[in-house]
């Protein structure tokens, strides 16, 4: 896409969600798909050991 069609790939990168709720929702799916990753490598590092 940077070599055929860079403004779209500028759009695309710079885009902001307009309603809160979809922020919201985005910033917390975020944080959930952090938690379980650090959720399963400490339960990875604890049948390790």
């Amino acid at each position: 896409m940077m070599i055929k069609n860079p403004e779209l790939l500028k759009k695309r990168l710079n885009a902001k969600e307009e309603q809160a709720e979809q922020s919201l929702v985005i910033k917390l799916s975020g944080l959930m798909f952090l938690l379980g990753f650090d959720v399963y490598c400490a339960w990875n590092y604890a049948a390790q050991v």
